[in-house]
C-alpha cells in the first residue's frame, strides 16, 4: 500500500530544495554579504549560510512578497539573532554546569562569538529614546540581563502579566519602528 501523505510531503520538500536552490542561486552573494558583515566568526558564518538554507526549504518564501531582498535580509536577521540566543544558551548552560562541578571555564574568545554590538547598541537606543519605561525597562532587563519574565517582575516589582505586557507591546512598537527604517533604506 502506497502512503500518500508520505509522496505528496517529499514530493513538497523537493520543489522547496529546488526553489531554496534557485533563489541561492539568484541572491545566494547578497546573502553571503549580509551575514558577513553580521557575523565576525567564519565557522558561524557558514553554519548561519548553511542553516539559512534549510530554512528556505522548509518555509520557503510566499508568493505575495513584493521586495525579496527585503525579506531575505529580515529572515538572515532573524537566524542570526536565533543563532545567537543558542550560542548563549548553550554558553550559559556550560556556565552553569561547570560552576555545579567546581570547575573552571573560561570564557569563549572573543573571535568565537557572533559580533552586532553596533545593531545591539543602536537597538537599546532606539528602544530607550521610543518606548515607554516600562517597556524599555522590560526589554532591557530580558536581553541585556537575560532575566525570565518572573526575574523582571520581581525585579520591577510588578507582576508577570504587566512584564508580558511590556514586553509584547514594546516588541511590536520595535518591529514598526525598524520595519519603517527598513522601507526608507529601500
Amino acid at each position: 500500500m502506497v502512503n500518500i501523505p508520505a509522496i505528496s510531503a517529499r514530493s513538497e520538500t523537493s520543489g522547496n530544495m529546488a526553489s531554496a536552490t534557485m533563489l541561492f542561486a539568484d541572491y545566494g552573494s547578497f546573502i553571503r554579504a549580509v551575514i558577513n558583515t553580521k557575523v565576525k566568526d567564519e565557522h558561524l558564518r557558514n553554519d548561519i549560510y548553511h542553516d539559512f538554507f534549510l530554512s528556505l526549504v522548509r518555509k520557503p518564501i510566499p508568493d505575495n512578497i513584493s521586495n525579496v531582498k527585503s525579506y531575505l535580509y529580515r529572515a538572515i536577521c532573524n537566524d542570526i539573532c536565533d543563532s545567537i540566543r543558542k550560542v548563549e544558551c548553550y554558553e550559559r548552560h556550560i556556565k552553569k554546569h561547570s560552576q555545579r562541578k567546581g570547575s573552571d571555564l573560561s570564557a569563549p574568545a572573543a573571535d568565537e562569538r557572533l559580533t552586532i554590538s553596533d545593531e545591539a547598541c543602536r537597538m537599546f537606543e532606539i528602544i530607550e529614546t521610543n518606548l515607554t519605561s516600562g517597556q524599555a525597562n522590560v526589554i532591557k532587563l530580558k536581553y541585556q540581563k537575560e532575566l525570565n519574565n518572573n526575574e523582571i517582575a520581581e525585579s520591577l516589582n510588578i507582576g508577570s502579566a504587566s512584564v508580558s505586557t511590556y514586553f509584547s507591546t514594546g516588541l511590536k512598537k520595535l518591529r514598526k519602528i525598524i520595519n519603517d527604517e527598513e522601507r526608507e533604506l529601500l
